[in-house]
């Protein structure tokens, strides 16, 4: 849910930086450095050695209730989403190449959400179950998986 998100900013955000006055090279440049050194960042993080998925999660409670979408972009966007477009917002009239960046920052991340996305999928599919996480900490639940056929 947050990858268009942050996909989508990035692109406004790197449109407004080279209309803001960036030479257009400048920003690109600017763009994909950042884009490719937060995607690599986020991906080689060691603290995610620490988030590993249990083998067997315990069964979520029948009455617990998932959160909707707008409550799940809102708690994946704070404080980083939000921030880094703040920065690109603050940044773009007094130097549009640095925008350019905070741009490229929304960017590696947007395309880390698709890898993080692709891995819970993959895991998902390989327990036959969908995976949750309680709201407030790090607990990973389950449910029986219902596979469609038209993802």
């Amino acid at each position: 849910m947050i990858a268009p998100i942050r996909l989508a900013l990035a692109c406004i955000g790197l449109g407004a930086a080279i209309v803001a006055g960036s030479r257009e090279a400048g920003a690109l440049l600017a763009f994909g450095g950042a884009t490719i050194a937060t995607l690599l960042l986020v991906i080689a993080d060691p603290r995610a050695r620490f988030l590993q998925i249990p083998e067997s999660p315990p069964e979520a409670p029948a009455d617990a209730s998932e959160d909707g979408l707008g409550r799940l972009a809102l708690s994946a966007a704070f404080p980083s989403t939000i921030g880094v477009a703040a920065l690109l917002a603050v940044t773009l009239a007094a130097e549009p190449t640095l925008a350019a960046v905070m741009a490229g920052i929304l960017a590696g991340l947007g395309l880390a959400a698709l890898v993080g996305a692709y891995e819970l999928r993959s895991a998902e599919r390989g327990r036959a179950r969908r995976l949750y996480v309680e709201r407030g900490t790090s607990r990973v639940l389950s449910r029986p998986y219902e596979h469609d056929t038209t993802t």
